[in-house]
């Protein structure tokens, strides 16, 4: 019904989804799979997204990287990204989330393509109509700024706080019909989504203890069991291993590791997400954006430590199976 009457903002969502589902049933029809077929195929291109992220971040930073190495990072971010149980559970429906994941990592490559070359403006006008599409997907792509803003303060290069500032102002002229619609109606999608978070409508309003509990337990149901054992079993083979963390392995970016550089893009939307449930109410996908830095942290952890194409193929292979058994 919203894409039959397009329009700047509805009452609980932006306007991208709509938008979204509308050319979707104009391509393959109004049944089910015409409703989610495009919004599907943007959670199936968020992993390759990644995959080119990591192959840019070695080409840039460490170029003394085997090609073979580069691409087994890459592989491991794409099959880590798709094993994640949030791909299972909201990534075959038509929600905003599918958009916003699909953006925010747009947002993390296009963000790291501008920090090489901070003095040329187009990839600051490209990263702000980036974030504007993130924001009219859904609001919490406002959590990636502070990501951004982070990094800018890590790097302290006066060029980064610029491009910045120029990306926030096309971002804020993208974003004018949105607010004007949103004015106009009495803005009813910051109220709903205010209140969303808030839990001031909900039965569910819990103790601010248990909510917090239940946070960070929906969060690994997001990450998923295969990301989860991959991750302590990679552990348990590095303490064994111990290796030597030398510059070959720890390529770095303006005084930034690459794996912190990944972790930024998650720990403020996963802390943001913490001290929201404290207010009695746990969103469970609120925070599903973190994901995707967790993964392409893991990612250049585990492609340094376990130079082997099987690891990517199984995690994948297995991700999709326990998706799919959850999902039937």
């Amino acid at each position: 019904d919203w894409s039959r009457d397009l329009a700047w903002g509805y009452f609980s969502k932006p306007p991208v989804l709509p938008a979204l589902i509308r050319l979707s049933t104009l391509l393959a029809g109004d049944g089910i799979a015409g409703v989610r077929s495009l919004v599907v195929f943007l959670w199936t291109l968020t992993p390759v997204v990644l995959w080119r992220l990591v192959w840019d971040m070695f080409r840039d930073q460490a170029p003394h990287v085997p090609v073979r190495t580069r691409l087994l990072v890459g592989a491991w971010a794409a099959a880590l990204a798709s094993a994640m149980l949030v791909f299972a559970l909201i990534g075959q429906v038509a929600t905003t989330d599918g958009p916003l994941l699909f953006f925010w990592a747009l947002l993390m490559w296009f963000f790291w393509r501008a920090m090489q070359t901070p003095q040329r403006l187009w990839p600051w006008v490209l990263w702000g109509i980036l974030l504007a599409l993130a924001l009219l997907s859904k609001y919490t792509a406002c959590v990636a700024v502070v990501s951004a803003l982070w990094l800018a303060f890590k790097q302290r290069h006066a060029s980064i706080w610029q491009g910045l500032a120029l990306a926030f102002m096309v971002c804020g002229v993208l974003l004018i019909p949105h607010a004007m619609w949103n004015q106009t109606h009495g803005w009813p999608t910051l109220r709903h989504t205010a209140e969303l978070l808030a839990g001031s409508d909900s039965a569910e309003h819990a103790g601010a203890v248990f909510s917090a509990l239940k946070y960070t337990a929906s969060q690994w149901v997001l990450v998923g069991p295969v990301v989860f054992l991959t991750g302590v079993f990679g552990f348990i083979r590095w303490r064994q291993k111990a290796p030597k963390r030398t510059d070959e392995t720890r390529p770095k970016t303006g005084g930034v590791p690459l794996m912190e550089w990944a972790w930024t893009w998650t720990w403020p939307i996963w802390l943001l997400g913490l001290m929201q449930s404290l207010q009695g109410k746990a969103e469970m996908n609120w925070p599903a954006p973190a994901v995707l830095g967790f993964a392409l942290m893991l990612a250049l952890w585990q492609g340094m430590t376990t130079l082997s194409w099987r690891g990517p193929w199984l995690v994948l292979i297995l991700g999709a199976m326990v998706g799919a058994t959850v999902s039937l």
